[in-house]
């Protein structure tokens, strides 16, 4: 707006009869909730007491309101977001709507909550206050609708509103979940979740079958739905509260057969590695670790916990090569080094140098490893770091070589017992490189 009509506005307005003014603010106001919060909290930093409007009125507003935020995301909204931050134009919406009778407040709490999942489907927005308005309608209808017959239709709503973008929100299924269990119950749910797209939402099933103490039915669904390791924990768990241990190892053990582990470490490997160490059955316990190197990779720690009992069984030598060749298949050329040096098999290690995928961390731990017993080899190794190092020709490549040169100097000085060979070494660096400042501060103490 250009200043003239800024200018000519301002001189209208202030011209206004006051009564005329302040109908016209309050007019805006009521149409508008993010002006009415200014307003409320610039004259009296609370929200002022207005009177309740017609639902139509107030569908209205709860659009107009919604459509806003729809264009903006909470980042943009507040700066100091977080998940626990409160909208105060829904906060006002709801103040309207419990301002209403108590039998009109459902079916606008309703309206509310289907244009907060239109809004916010695609955006990541705080949700306390959708999630208040859930817990209210469910109040609500618990309240008006004594009778499930009565509670039906709503009941309805909010299982169809399982599938909403919105519940991927805050809390926002978890607060519908228990709302359902409220006005349903878990029999009546049973038979409207049982056969949901969502295999999340059909896992609920299992859960109120047991909460109800129908075993049998358990048991049936549970095994028509047994497709996923968190599926067959929740039956391992069904037969260990009732003492079973036959059934609940076996229920892990099946999990196994399936031969494809998921992403993180199992947590039946652990369970069961747990339960065969506890009973000391060596051979279970055996099989169990095996795997686990099968599954996940081999490192030195499970190395050195299978070695032991496949030595008691007089299988060590099947062992370590199946763990190798585990490791060789995998290129755990860390792993290998590792191993190499915890066998004292130090020609072996040395081989690695030479391997593609053996980076300047594992180059170094060869070279610590092999120092006793191949102090030549373990000089070239430092040497060689050292070198390329010195060729950055900048204060972090000397700080670098000169940490390298201090496990060098340890083998000459240590190993070796040779002074001699060190200084002429370290003699060769400072005619090379002792013009330079950086090089003579890094290696000075040296």
């Amino acid at each position: 707006m250009t200043a003239p009509y800024s200018q000519s506005l301002h001189t209208s307005l202030s011209q206004l009869p006051h009564e005329q003014l302040l109908q016209l603010i309050w007019n805006l106001a009521m149409q508008q909730p993010p002006l009415y919060e200014a307003l409320a909290r610039h004259c009296a930093g609370q929200p002022m007491e207005r009177e309740p409007v017609a639902a139509a009125q107030l569908r209205q507003q709860i659009d107009q309101v919604f459509a806003y935020l729809a264009t903006v995301s909470a980042y943009d909204y507040e700066d100091d977001y977080d998940d626990e931050y409160e909208y105060e134009e829904i906060t006002a919406l709801l103040q309207q709507v419990g301002a209403k009778e108590r039998r009109e407040r459902p079916e606008l709490l309703w309206y509310l909550i289907e244009r907060a999942n239109l809004a916010f489907a695609e955006a990541t927005l705080a949700t306390v206050q959708i999630e208040l308005a859930i817990a209210q309608y469910v109040q609500l209808v618990s309240e008006l609708c004594p009778s499930l017959p009565e509670r039906k239709p709503h009941i309805e709503k909010l299982v169809s509103s399982l599938d909403w973008e919105l519940m991927g929100h805050g809390r926002i299924l978890v607060t519908t979940r228990r709302g359902l269990e409220t006005l349903a119950g878990y029999p009546l749910l049973i038979d409207l979740l049982k056969g949901h797209p969502a295999q999340s939402i059909r896992e609920w099933v299992a859960h109120y079958y047991r909460q109800l103490g129908r075993d049998d039915a358990y048991l049936t669904y549970r095994r028509a739905h047994l497709h996923h390791e968190f599926q067959y924990l929740d039956l391992a768990q069904f037969w260990q509260q009732r003492g079973d241990t036959r059934q609940y190892l076996a229920t892990l053990e099946s999990w196994l057969t399936l031969g494809v582990p998921p992403e993180p470490p199992s947590v039946v490997l652990q369970m069961l590695e747990a339960h065969y160490a506890q009973q000391q059955n060596q051979v279970e316990l055996l099989r169990i670790l095996l795997c686990e190197a099968q599954w996940y990779g081999v490192t030195l720690a499970l190395y050195q916990r299978i070695k032991p009992l496949a030595i008691a069984q007089e299988q060590w030598q099947e062992v370590r090569h199946q763990l190798l060749s585990l490791a060789k298949g995998g290129a755990e050329i860390e792993t290998l080094s590792r191993i190499y040096i915890y066998e004292a098999q130090e020609e072996d290690a040395i081989a690695l140098l030479d391997h593609p995928q053996c980076y300047e961390s594992t180059t170094v731990f060869i070279a610590d490893g092999i120092k006793q017993k191949y102090p030549q080899q373990a000089i070239v190794i430092y040497k060689k770091l050292i070198q390329a190092y010195l060729d950055r020709k900048n204060r972090e490549g000397y700080a670098i070589a000169a940490e390298y040169a201090q496990a060098l100097k340890h083998i000459y000085l240590n190993i070796l017992n040779s002074p001699e060979p060190w200084r002429d070494y370290l003699l060769q660096l400072k005619e090379r490189y002792g013009q330079k400042r950086s090089f003579c501060d890094e290696f000075k103490d040296l």
